[in-house]
């Protein structure tokens, strides 16, 4: 694909997503009987990988997403690789001996870190465990939604069943985020399990994607004439 292609959702769907069941691609509309594939966090290469296999796909997807330039890194870039091949030919006329006397550089040796979690630092005098659940409207959990103490690097995600455990303290703040959805930040009262309700962000479109291929420069010159 050129740099002249952008996608588009000509008839925005007003099913809503979280009310959908999962299927193996993604979930399936009972109201149109499609699989509508979640492209909110794919690349522009694999949404037009997929774009291209199949010319008619349903989506979710954020409108930042549409009617901007796409960038395919499979592509060659004709102007890089003419850049690329002339650095390569000034650095091939080097001299033969300057070329052999030159060593490789030693390989330096980085010290091996203990990994520590987030969500175990800064264990300060008053901080707890704080758990909870992050799920949607229909209370389906979120696995992966991150979860972090307002002003702090303490910080954590939600595993598989949309539960978490964090280091806070009462009165802290939770600002609690998950991809295509609203962030809710949650003021910690007690020492009980928080339920974090989600809800879907207004930005996100669910229909049938497309691209569109803008004429070239030249093209859209001879149709003025």
């Amino acid at each position: 694909m050129k740099k002249n292609t952008t996608l588009s959702v000509p008839q925005p769907c007003q099913q809503r997503w979280e009310e959908m069941e999962y299927n193996e691609t993604g979930k399936y509309c009972a109201s149109c009987q499609k699989t509508v594939i979640d492209f909110s966090s794919a690349s522009d290469a694999v949404i037009l990988s997929a774009l291209q296999t199949n010319n008619s796909i349903c989506g979710r997807i954020y409108t930042n997403q549409l009617n901007r330039a796409l960038i395919n890194p499979t592509e060659p870039n004709p102007t890089r690789i003419w850049i690329v091949a002339s650095l390569l030919s000034i650095i091939g006329l080097g001299t033969p001996t300057a070329n052999a006397q030159q060593q490789p550089a030693p390989i330096e040796q980085l010290p091996v870190l203990k990994e520590v979690s987030p969500d175990q630092t800064n264990d300060a005098p008053g901080k707890t465990n704080i758990t909870g659940t992050v799920q949607d409207e229909m209370e389906h959990p979120f696995p992966g939604a991150y979860v972090q103490v307002k002003g702090t690097k303490i910080a954590t995600t939600t595993d598989i069943n949309g539960h978490f455990t964090i280091k806070a303290k009462k009165s802290d703040e939770l600002p609690i985020s998950f991809i295509g959805y609203e962030q809710k930040t949650v003021e910690i009262k007690n020492n009980s399990n928080l339920q974090i309700i989600l809800k879907p962000s207004e930005q996100m479109l669910l229909g049938e994607v497309l691209y569109v291929k803008k004429p070239s420069f030249f093209k859209r010159l001879f149709r003025k004439r």
